[in-house]
């Protein structure tokens, strides 16, 4: 299962939403790319991508991962969450 992670920052003075950049399947926080470029928004909030719907994730690089984990393994016990996450991340 594969997931995509936006962030919706404000530029100028219209919403966009922009790649956020990953380290080792992980949002790094605060920075995205508008266009090619890398940039740093404090502002906004994360929205995760899986089977053609956003979800609302929050507004830091821990609420993406907890989302995609709900929803990568719905109903699953705390302690298979790291496996699958691995798994999600494929």
């Amino acid at each position: 299962m594969r997931f995509k992670i936006y962030k919706c920052i404000k530029i100028g003075d219209k919403w966009r939403y922009c790649p956020a950049v990953l380290d080792r399947g992980m949002p790094v926080k605060d920075l995205v790319l508008v266009g090619d470029a890398p940039a740093v928004d404090p502002e906004g909030a994360y929205y995760v991508g899986k089977d053609s719907q956003w979800i609302k994730a929050g507004d830091t690089p821990q609420d993406v991962i907890d989302c995609m984990l709900r929803l990568a393994t719905p109903g699953e016990p705390e302690a298979e969450k790291p496996k699958l996450w691995q798994q999600a991340m494929r």
